[in-house]
């Protein structure tokens, strides 16, 4: 029972670190890492059989009354579980829509009557083994940021955000072509790499790590520009 009771506690400190996360206005990118780790956590609990096993016990009331049971609700994880995605959407959708810089192959944008050659260069590179190189570089600028900054990652068919990654996952979510966000928590700044794009997108990029970011994408033989379009 000792055991039961730490784990319904536990359980129910997440939740409500969890709750506050998504009442709090106005919502920050930096709390995301936070809330993406209680909710995996929540997550796999409800999914459980020691849930299932709790849950049993609170309906024939062998829980003892004073102990905090928000978990054991039917929808007490489940609504919580709902709110989180939300928020991480909308957390998401809004650095999206800030100023950003693009970590290309090209040091500026083609000039419309240029256009044509660029489609074709590019359906070459997407098509060649050329796109496994560049993949490399954008993975050597992330690492490499990596060394300076915190970076919680999100790739295309996962559930959750993954805090504190490994180098070699980052290296193998970049190698996997699939749609990837990578996000640096304190400074909410937003970078995205879609499946076959050659180029990373950078939102919103403080001044200072703009300079940190041109030098490292300069050590891949990448250049770092302003989209000019939102200026």
């Amino acid at each position: 029972m000792d055991e039961q009771l730490k784990r319904i506690e536990y359980y129910e400190d997440l939740l409500n670190k969890a709750a506050d996360i998504i009442r709090k206005k106005p919502f920050l990118a930096k709390n995301l890492p936070s809330l993406q780790d209680c909710l995996k956590q929540l997550d796999e609990y409800y999914a459980s059989e020691s849930w299932k096993g709790d849950f049993s016990d609170e309906e024939k009331g062998l829980i003892p009354g004073d102990v905090r049971r928000g978990v054991l609700s039917e929808d007490g994880i489940y609504n919580v579980l709902e709110d989180g995605e939300e928020w991480t959407d909308e957390v998401v959708g809004s650095l999206m829509e800030k100023p950003y810089y693009l970590i290309d192959l090209l040091p500026e944008r083609v000039q419309a009557e240029g256009k044509g050659r660029f489609f074709d260069v590019e359906r070459c590179i997407i098509s060649s083994q050329y796109a496994q190189a560049l993949r490399r570089r954008f993975s050597g600028v992330v690492l490499k940021l990596y060394c300076y900054k915190d970076i919680s990652v999100f790739c295309g068919g996962e559930k959750y955000w993954k805090n504190d990654p490994s180098p070699e996952e980052i290296e193998e979510i970049i190698a996997g072509k699939e749609h990837c966000l990578f996000l640096l928590p304190e400074e909410e700044t937003l970078i995205s790499l879609n499946n076959d794009d050659i180029f990373m997108t950078v939102y919103n990029l403080s001044a200072s790590n703009r300079d940190l970011l041109e030098k490292l994408a300069g050590s891949e033989g990448l250049f770092l520009r302003r989209n000019k379009e939102n200026e």
